[in-house]
């Protein structure tokens, strides 16, 4: 199962679409994408960098063999048209976890759109990252840091 970049951009935008719709929460923790080349491209990928999620999510393993199903029975064109029209990616040019989870919400009761905006914002607020730093006696240690400097020193190793 050889997969190029592009058709990997793809799995996991509809992998964070899927979750998202499900448990109003995305796999990634950079769910921003870019509408390129006919092509969703996370916006970490821009940067350099891969986005962290678990690869044995099973919302990203449904998302791979459903892509690899269309793309198998109907080209890549014809996977590339299903994954442009999830949540107007192709409209839009630009989808983060915001645009996408008001997509699926649309029909929501009001109580039902309450309970998911508060699971999101929760989960995002809540979300911490790590890096090794050397203190003053030169000894590795583990710190709190920013999505944007966790992504940044994965670029720089």
């Amino acid at each position: 199962m050889n997969l190029n970049n592009i058709e990997y951009n793809a799995i996991l935008y509809y992998a964070d679409f899927l979750s998202i719709k499900d448990r109003y929460i995305p796999i990634t923790d950079t769910c921003k994408y870019f509408f390129i080349h006919d092509t969703p491209i996370n916006a970490a990928y821009i940067a350099g960098v891969e986005p962290e999620f678990d690869k044995s999510s099973p919302y990203y393993l449904q998302a791979m063999a459903e892509y690899l199903t269309l793309r198998d029975k109907f080209g890549e064109d014809g996977a590339s048209s299903f994954i442009e029209k999830i949540a107007n990616l192709g409209v839009a040019g630009c989808v983060d976890a915001i645009y996408m989870l008001k997509c699926c919400l649309f029909y929501e009761n009001r109580s039902t759109r309450r309970a998911a905006w508060r699971k999101y914002y929760l989960w995002r607020n809540n979300q911490k990252y790590y890096h090794t730093i050397k203190n003053d006696d030169g000894d590795p240690e583990r710190r709190e840091c920013t999505k944007y400097i966790k992504h940044y020193e994965k670029m720089l190793k």
